[in-house]
C-alpha cells in the first residue's frame, strides 16, 4: 500500500475550543488518520493520530538545543517530575509509578528535544496521568526551589560524620559517571561531539561530570524559562476517541502563556568538513591492558539528504546490516574474522537534525589504520554486493520490523510518534514522514538489480563524504583523576564560599526533605483510580490445545497477527547437568555462523533472513506451577510469513542435526564475541547479575539461574575460550547432546491467521527427530555458599544486591497481597536508595519460588547495602496511608497492554509452566482482599529476615575504588583479569 493523502476541511473534525485546524492526511500503511491542528493563543502544534488502537498514548516534545555539556536538559527533564504547584507530593511521577494503570510512562533527553510520554488504556487514568504531567512540566516547584537541582543535579555533601568526607552527590552526577564508565557510550560521544563541534548536537545534552558540576540553579531556571514555553513544544496524541478528552486540558495549561518567536531554538546544520578528521583518545578501565581498544568511524550527513530522507535512511541502513553488522558480512569477515576487532557493529542515527552513520569496533589491540571501513565500502560501490542473497534477507528483516514496531517496552504509538516528531522539531514536510512502504518497494527492486542506487548513495554520502571523524579510545585507568580533581577543586571552592558547618546543615535539611513523608492531605492532592475505576479480573489471552499425543502437544493461541506467524517449540532438559546445558547454549548460540554439512554460514545467514522475521534457539528457565520448582529448557522460536512456510523445516533440519562445530578459527571468533556481549551486560546492567548471583545463595531454584546464566556461567565462557584457544574442540561429541534434547515430548505454541497450514508446518518439523527418550527425573542443585562477595567491574558506579528467602522463613505462598508488598517496598527503595542515595535505579523483586531481592542501579557506594537491608522498616515507619495507589499498581501487572508478539509471547510462558486462568484470576482476587493489616503484618514478616544477618545474601558489581571503601566482602573477584 502506499500513502494516501486527503485533505479535510475543519467541519469534518470538530476541532476543540482554543485550536485551529490546520491539515490532515489519510496514512493508509499506519491505518491512521493524522490531523494537525495549532493552539490559537500560544501557537503550539498539535499532532492528533486517530486510529482504533485502545492503549492511547501522549508524548509533550521541547526542541531543547543544548549550549553545553552541564546536562541541563537532563536535570531539568528529571527535577520536573518532582512537587510541582497543583500535585503537592515529593514526586509526583514515582506515585504515578506506582497507583497508575499506566501502560507505559516515561521522560527522556534526546540529543536536541526533551520528550514526556505516557499511555493508558483506561480513560480515568489517562486523565489523570496528563494533568500530573501538564502541572509537572508547566508548573514546577523547581523554579523556586533549588532543593531539586541539587538532589537531580549535584550538591556538595557532607552528613556531618565522624572523620566523614566531604564530597560531590546528585543522581544525574553519577548517572553520567555510570555512562562514562562504558566504552560503547564513550565511542559515540566522542564521534558526535568531533562530527558537530559547532552546534547542539555536538554537546552532551546529558551531562559530562566534569562539566555537570560548573553548572547553577539560576542558569538551569533561566534555560527552563526560555524554552519550555509552549510555543518551543509539540503535543502528539495517539489512540481511539477517548483521547478527545485530553485537548481542553492542555488547552488550560498552555492558555497561561503567550505566544513567543521561537527560532532561537531552531538547530542549524554544522558547516561540511574540507577533510576527515582522526580523534585520539581514552576511557576508563580499571587496568591498563592492550586487547581492549575501541574505534569507529563516523560521518555526519550534509543538508541534502534530507531531500530524500526515508529512502536515503533505508539505504544507509541496508548498507550498515548487511556490510559490517551481519554476522555474514564483508565487514565481519575482513575485521572480526582477523582478528582486527571482537565485534562490529553499525548505526544509523535518523533523530537528529543532521543524521549520522557510525561504524564502530571493539577490543582490539589494533590501531586506527587497521579498522578500515574504507575499502569494504568502496568494494560494494565498485562490484555491487558479494551476496545478493544478503541483502534481500537484511530487507525482510528490515520490511518484518515495521511490521512488528508495535511491543509492550515501546508501543506502536510511540514508535511513531517518535518518527514523526523528528519531522516537526527540523522542519521537515510531514507528508513525507510515513512513506515506508514506498520506500522499500523501491529499494527492493533496487537490491534485486544489483544495488546501482544503493552504491550511488553510499558513494556520494560516505566515500566521497569528507564530514566523518575516526576515532580510537584506548583504556587508561587514570582517566576519573580529571573528575576527582575537578570534584576536589569544586569543594574547596565551596568551602571558600560557606563553612563546612553551612555544608553539612544544607545536606541535611536536602535529607530531611528527600526522608519527609508526604502527609494525607498532600497524597490527597495526586489523582488516582478508585477501587471501582479497577478491573475486577486480569487481561487473559484465549488459547485452545488442539493436539496433545505422544511426540508433542500443541496450543493455537487465538489472536489476529496480520499474516506474520509466530512459532514457539519448548523441549525440557531439567535431567541435564548444567556442563551439558552450558555446552548446548553455546552451540545453539553458533547456529548460522558456522557452516553446515551443505551451507556456509553465509548462505546460513541469508536463508534465515529471507525465511524468517526472527530465529533462535536459546535456554530458557520455567518455574513449575505447582512444584515451584525451576527447570531449564530450550525454546526454539521463530517468526515467519506463509509465503515462507514450506522452506522452515528443511532449514530447522539443516541447523539441529548437520551444523558443522570443528573450524575451530570460526567457533573462536564467535566465541570471543559471545564474551564481549556478556561482559557488556555484566558492565551495563549488573544489578541484574548481582540480583542472580544474591538469590542464588539463599535458593536452589534461583541456584539453577546463576549457574546457567550469571557469573558462574560466564566463567564457563571464558574457559571455553581458553581451551579452543589451545586446539580443543570443545563441540566434538555435542550433536549427541542436541539430539537428547529434540528427543522428548516439546510443547507448542503456535500464533496464526492460517491454522491448518501452521499444523503442517509442525508435524513435519516433528518428523526430524523420530527418535524419541523419556525424561528423567530432573536434576537438582543446592544453594551458593553464602559468601557476601563483590566483582570487580571497570569504571565509577556499584550494583548492589541483597537477597533472603521468604519461603524458608516464614509462611509464604506468592499471592495476591505478596505483589502489594512488592508494589510498596519497591516505591520505598526509590524513594529511599534513588532520591536519597543518588542511585539511578532501584528494585524490589519478589517472585514465586519464594525470594525476596533488593538491588541498586549505577549506585554512588557499596554502602547502600545497609539501607537497603532496612527497606521493609522503612516502609513500615514512612507508611503514608496510601493503600488504595499500592493496590492499583499491583493490578496493573496483570491487565498489561499486549501486541501480538506478548501475547503469544505471554501464552508460552502460561503453557510452559503449568500456568492457567484461575491462577491470575487467583492472584488478582488476592490483590483486590489484600487488607491494609494484612500489608503491615507482612511487611514486619520481611523486615526480621532482612534484619537477621544470617539469613540475608549480598552481591555487589563495583570498582575497585568502591568495593575497598567496604569491609563487608568475604571475596572480591575480577571479572576482567586478562
Amino acid at each position: 500500500m502506499s500513502n494516501t493523502a486527503e485533505n479535510i476541511t475543519s467541519t469534518d473534525y470538530v476541532v476543540p475550543e482554543g485550536f485551529v485546524f490546520e491539515t490532515s492526511r489519510i496514512v493508509d500503511e499506519m491505518n491512521i488518520e493524522l490531523i494537525v491542528m495549532k493552539h490559537v493563543k500560544t501557537g503550539a502544534v498539535v499532532y492528533r493520530m486517530k486510529t482504533d488502537d485502545s492503549n492511547n498514548l501522549v508524548q509533550f516534545k521541547f526542541r531543547t538545543p543544548p549550549t553545553n555539556n552541564k546536562g541541563i536538559n537532563h536535570i531539568i527533564e528529571h527535577s520536573l517530575l518532582l512537587r510541582s504547584e497543583k500535585y503537592r507530593t515529593k514526586e509526583p511521577f514515582s506515585e504515578l509509578l506506582k497507583s497508575s494503570m499506566n501502560t507505559y510512562l516515561n521522560a527522556f533527553t534526546g540529543s536536541d528535544y526533551t520528550g514526556y510520554v505516557f499511555a493508558s488504556q483506561i480513560g480515568k487514568d489517562l486523565h489523570n496521568l496528563c494533568s500530573v504531567y501538564l502541572d509537572c512540566v508547566f508548573r514546577p516547584e523547581l523554579i523556586t526551589n533549588p532543593k531539586f537541582f541539587q538532589q537531580e543535579g549535584f550538591h556538595i555533601h557532607n552528613e556531618g560524620g565522624e572523620g566523614e568526607e566531604t564530597t560531590v552527590s546528585g543522581i544525574v552526577f553519577n548517572e553520567m559517571k555510570g555512562y562514562y564508565s562504558d566504552p560503547d557510550f564513550v565511542i559515540w560521544d566522542q564521534i558526535e561531539r568531533n562530527l558537530f563541534p559547532d552546534t547542539s548536537i555536538g554537546f552532551e545534552s546529558g551531562g559530562d561530570p566534569i562539566e555537570i558540576m560548573d553548572l547553577t540553579y539560576e542558569e538551569l531556571i533561566a534555560y527552563y524559562n526560555k524554552y519550555y514555553h509552549p510555543s518551543n513544544a509539540a503535543f502528539y496524541l495517539y489512540g481511539n476517541d477517548d483521547i478527545e478528552q485530553l485537548l481542553p486540558l492542555i488547552d488550560e495549561y498552555i492558555s497561561e502563556h503567550e505566544a513567543i518567536n521561537v527560532d532561537f531554538s531552531r538547530i542549524p546544520y554544522q558547516d561540511a568538513f574540507t577533510e576527515p578528521r582522526t580523534i585520539d583518545t581514552k576511557y576508563m578501565f580499571d587496568t591498563a591492558v592492550e586487547n581492549r581498544n575501541y574505534m569507529g568511524v563516523g560521518w555526519a550527513m550534509p543538508a541534502d539528504y534530507t531531500d530524500d530522507l526515508i529512502f536515503n535512511n533505508f539505504a544507509i541502513d541496508l548498507v550498515g546490516d548487511a556490510l559490517f553488522s551481519s554476522l555474514s558480512s564483508e565487514g565481519q569477515k575482513a575485521l572480526v574474522d582477523t582478528g582486527i576487532v571482537t565485534k562490529i557493529h553499525a548505526h544509523n542515527d535518523e533523530t537528529n537534525q543532521q543524521p549520522m552513520f557510525i561504524i564502530s569496533g571493539k577490543d582490539s589491540s589494533h590501531e586506527l589504520h587497521d579498522f578500515d571501513v574504507f575499502s569494504i565500502l568502496q568494494s560494494f560501490v565498485d562490484n555491487g554486493p558479494v551476496s545478493q542473497e544478503l541483502f534481500m534477507g537484511v530487507m525482510n528483516r528490515m520490511e518484518f520490523q515495521l511490521r512488528q514496531m508495535d511491543s509492550a517496552e515501546s508501543p506502536r504509538g510511540n514508535t511513531l510518534i517518535s518518527h514523526l516528531s523528528t519531522f516537526h522539531l527540523y522542519e521537515r514536510d510531514i507528508k513525507d514522514a510515513f512513506k515506508w512502504n514506498a520506500a522499500l518497494e523501491r529499494l527492493n527492486a533496487d537490491v534485486r538489480n544489483g544495488c546501482a542506487e544503493i552504491r550511488a548513495i553510499t558513494k556520494r554520502f560516505l566515500i566521497d563524504n569528507p564530514h566523518r571523524v575516526s576515532v580510537i579510545i584506548r583504556p587508561d585507568p587514570t582517566v576519573f583523576d580529571a573528575v576527582k580533581e575537578k570534584e576536589k577543586a569544586v569543594i574547596t571552592a565551596e568551602l571558600e564560599e560557606r563553612s563546612l558547618e553551612e555544608i553539612i546543615a544544607s545536606t541535611k535539611e536536602l535529607l530531611e526533605m528527600q526522608a519527609r513523608v508526604d502527609t494525607p492531605e498532600e497524597l490527597a492532592t495526586i489523582p488516582r483510580l478508585s477501587k471501582e475505576d479497577l478491573p475486577t479480573e486480569p487481561k487473559l489471552q484465549p488459547y485452545t490445545v488442539i493436539n496433545d499425543s505422544s511426540e508433542y502437544r500443541l496450543t493455537h493461541v487465538e489472536q489476529h497477527t496480520d499474516g506474520i506467524n509466530y512459532v514457539t517449540l519448548v523441549f525440557p532438559i531439567e535431567d541435564m547437568p548444567a556442563s551439558d546445558i552450558l555446552l548446548l547454549q553455546r552451540a545453539f548460540h553458533l547456529l548460522t555462523t558456522v557452516d553446515t554439512e551443505n551451507f556456509t554460514s553465509d548462505e546460513l545467514s541469508a536463508k534465515q533472513m529471507i525465511h524468517f522475521g526472527t530465529f533462535y534457539v536459546s535456554l530458557t528457565l520455567l518455574t513449575d506451577a505447582e512444584t515451584l520448582e525451576t527447570r531449564p529448557a530450550i525454546k526454539m522460536h521463530f517468526t515467519h510469513l506463509n509465503s515462507e512456510t514450506e522452506h522452515i523445516p528443511a532449514f530447522i533440519e539443516e541447523l539441529v542435526k548437520r551444523t558443522d562445530y570443528s573450524n575451530l578459527d570460526k567457533v573462536l571468533t564467535q566465541l570471543k564475541m559471545h564474551v564481549v556481549n556478556f561482559e557488556n551486560g555484566l558492565k551495563g546492567a549488573g544489578s541484574r547479575y548481582a540480583r542472580m548471583r544474591s538469590a542464588a545463595k539463599v535458593s536452589k531454584e534461583k541456584r539453577v539461574e546463576e549457574e546457567l546464566m550469571g557469573v558462574s556461567a560466564f566463567f564457563v565462557l571464558k574457559d571455553y575460550v581458553k581451551r579452543v584457544e589451545a586446539g580443543e574442540n570443545i563441540f566434538a561429541d555435542v550433536q549427541v547432546l542436541i539430539d537428547k534434547v529434540f528427543a522428548v515430548k516439546p510443547e507448542i505454541i503456535i500464533s496464526t491467521d492460517d491454522l491448518d497450514q501452521q499444523k503442517t508446518l509442525v508435524q513435519k518439523i516433528m518428523t526430524i527427530w523420530p527418535e524419541k527418550r523419556t525424561l528423567q527425573p530432573r536434576i537438582v542443585y543446592e544453594p551458593l555458599e553464602n559468601l557476601s562477595e563483590a566483582y570487580i567491574i571497570p569504571g565509577d558506579i556499584v550494583f548492589n544486591a541483597i537477597s533472603v528467602s521468604l519461603v524458608d522463613n516464614m509462611d509464604y505462598k506468592f499471592s495476591g497481597k505478596d505483589v502489594v508488598l512488592r508494589n510498596a517496598l519497591g516505591d520505598t527503595m526509590w524513594n529511599i536508595v534513588r532520591v536519597q542515595h543518588g542511585a539511578y535505579g532501584a528494585f524490589a523483586t519478589s517472585n514465586r519460588p519464594g525470594v525476596m531481592t533488593f538491588s541498586s542501579y549505577r549506585d554512588p557506594s557499596c554502602n547502600t547495602l545497609d539501607v537497603m537491608q532496612k527497606i521493609a522498616h522503612s516502609f513500615i515507619q514512612e507508611y503514608n496511608g496510601d493503600f488504595d495507589g499500592l493496590v492499583s499498581g499491583a493490578i496493573s501487572t496483570y491487565v498489561p497492554h499486549r501486541p501480538p508478539k506478548n501475547k503469544h509471547d505471554f501464552c508460552v510462558s502460561v503453557v510452559a509452566q503449568n500456568l492457567n486462568d484461575n491462577y491470575f484470576c487467583d492472584m488478582v482476587t488476592g490483590i483486590l482482599n489484600t487488607t491494609e493489616s494484612e500489608l503491615l503484618e507482612r511487611a514486619e514478616a520481611v523486615n526480621a529476615i532482612f534484619e537477621d544477618n544470617n539469613k540475608i545474601a549480598v552481591t555487589t558489581f563495583g570498582t575497585k575504588q568502591k568495593v575497598a571503601e567496604s569491609d563487608r566482602y568475604d571475596r572480591v573477584i575480577s571479572l576482567f583479569e586478562q
